[in-house]
């Protein structure tokens, strides 16, 4: 989880503001956005695919979680990749909700929710 504990907090507002934005400048060319990805379908029954427009994007690991955050699986980008998408198998998995975490070679991570429909 991404519970923070309150001593954390330890700058103002503004300087926060001002370094994710600084952040954001300097990762901009391989920061994923959600509209660059594309998963599909969703619901998924057998396997679910995934699309990521920026070309420039290097996934090093592909997890399925559960709501708990804890990695199902694990998949090797390269071993599911076909193309431009990703293919995970995903008909062995009960149905429910899921975390699709994608982590890029740059360390950063992105999470989709999957639901899982049998």
């Amino acid at each position: 989880g991404l519970m923070a504990s309150p001593d954390s907090f330890t700058f103002s507002v503004v300087e926060e503001s001002a370094l994710s934005k600084e952040k954001l400048a300097s990762y901009n060319p391989t920061m994923l956005k959600d509209t660059d990805i594309v998963m599909y379908p969703n619901p998924a029954a057998d396997n679910v695919s995934i699309t990521i427009a920026n070309g420039a994007i290097s996934l090093t690991q592909i997890a399925i979680q559960d709501l708990r955050g804890s990695t199902i699986q694990a998949f090797d980008p390269a071993k599911v990749k076909e193309g431009q998408q990703y293919i995970l198998p995903v008909e062995k998995f009960q149905s429910g909700i899921y975390i699709i975490s994608l982590t890029q070679d740059n360390g950063s991570t992105q999470q989709l929710k999957l639901v899982i429909e049998h």
